[in-house]
């Protein structure tokens, strides 16, 4: 097991009650501004979040070609994570518009 380099003279910072931060002893309050506060707001919109999902192995194939063929003609770096997340929004979109009527049910009601 590795040990931590200690670094001496640094203490870390331990956030208290109503945002308020010890250092060295001295005790500090913590100001945001309201851009800062957006882009916190915006940077929680964007998170990602790892999830498994068992998908047929043709499905896959399929998606591995789509990539290659997406990156040809866009020429930019695309992950099977971008298309996967581009379907699913329009599914799910077209889903919330169409309901019982949308390509994703109809596509359900046949399994």
């Amino acid at each position: 097991m590795r040990k931590r380099k200690e670094v001496k003279g640094l203490e870390v910072f331990f956030e208290g009650p109503e945002g308020r931060r010890e250092v060295l002893g001295i005790k500090t309050e913590l100001h945001t501004n309201a851009k800062t506060q957006e882009l916190n707001e915006v940077k929680a919109e964007e998170r990602k979040e790892r999830v498994n999902y068992y998908i047929d192995s043709r499905l896959v194939e399929a998606i591995d070609k789509v990539q290659a063929e997406i990156r040809s003609i866009i020429k930019k770096k695309i992950t099977k994570s971008d298309i996967v997340s581009v379907a699913l929004e329009q599914a799910l979109r077209e889903f919330k518009e169409k309901g019982k009527e949308s390509a994703l049910v109809k596509a359900l009601l046949k399994t």
